[in-house]
Parts: C-alpha cells; structure tokens; sequence
C-alpha cells in the first residue's frame, strides 16, 4: 500500500491562518506605542510650561513651542489651561489621540491624554 502524501502546502496554509494576526498584534502594538509617546510628550510639555510660568514667562506660548518642538504639531486639538491660586501655579492640557486609519474599521473610541502639574512659587520672590 503506497500512498503519496505532500507536506508542502502545509506551511503556505499555516501562514495564511496566522499571518492576520501576526498582522493586527503588531499595529496593536504600534498604536500603543504611539499613545504613551504622546502621553510622555505631554507631560514634559506640562512640565516646561509650568516651570516657565513661575520665572514669569507665558505659560502657554512655552507650552505650545515644547509641544511643537516635541511632536511636530502645532498643538490645534490641545486642550491648555492655566490657573493660579495665591502662589500655586497649575497647568493642564489633554488632547485626543488619532488612531490610524486601521482601526477605524473597529468603530473604535480615540482615547485622550491627559497631563496636569502643579507648582508652588517662591514665596520671596520680589
């Protein structure tokens, strides 16, 4: 009895199963990626604009200039405010991240980012 079997579709067929998700944990992993570099890059952002702000510079044009210089964007979806109590000085600022074009196929919601710091000025500061 002799019969012929060929192995050599086997791996073509085990590919074509697992190449999809191979495919989509790798942009999983990417997007991820891009979201805590957003984050990271919001909070020094924050963290600059509110230093700035107590040596007296204008908070949000530093804001602003760092997120530029940080991202690449001139910061249009970000969310900056400003506030000052007696000597605490706050800064926040939260923007949307845009996922790729990908994963809008998953009706999936853009999540945001969101930073704030505050500071206590120097009291004898004249």
């Amino acid at each position: 009895m002799s019969l012929y079997f060929s192995n050599k579709g086997q791996a073509l067929l085990e590919l074509a199963l697992v190449l999809p998700f191979i495919v989509i944990l790798l942009l999983a992993v990417f997007a991820i990626g891009y979201y805590f570099h957003l984050q990271i890059s919001l909070d020094m952002a924050v963290a600059e604009s509110v230093r700035a702000a107590s040596f007296g510079y204008d908070a949000k044009k530093v804001f602003f200039q760092e997120w530029e210089n940080l991202i690449g964007d001139k910061g249009k979806d970000v969310v900056f405010q400003k506030t000052q109590l007696f000597n605490v000085i706050t800064v926040s600022a939260s923007t949307e991240v845009k996922l790729p074009s990908f994963f809008q196929n998953f009706n999936l919601p853009n999540p945001k980012v969101y930073s704030k710091l505050g500071m206590l000025t120097n009291l004898s500061r004249k």
